[in-house]
């Protein structure tokens, strides 16, 4: 490494980490957005990420079709699991 490109990284490891947004309401993102949703169509009650997460997990051919559905995805047919589960 030289000594211009070391100045340089130490420069950018000096400066202070800032948080550059936070969202207006922590249940008014789009993600929340998503997990009403889902708990509408689907009758759960999924109350954070780390259920919606495991939901796509468990659920993922669902989960796929609801995010192209909230999502707006215009296709010439809807989405389908592949023959593989891709």
């Amino acid at each position: 490494m030289s000594k211009d490109t070391e100045g340089k990284s130490e420069k950018i490891m000096d400066t202070e980490n800032k948080v550059l947004w936070y969202p207006d309401s922590k249940r008014n993102t789009q993600m929340d957005k998503f997990r009403i949703q889902v708990n509408s169509d689907y009758g759960l009650n999924v109350a954070n990420y780390s259920d919606l997460y495991q939901w796509s997990v468990d659920n993922y051919p669902e989960f796929w079709a609801e995010v192209w559905r909230y999502c707006g995805v215009v296709s010439s047919k809807p989405y389908e699991e592949g023959p593989n589960g891709w």
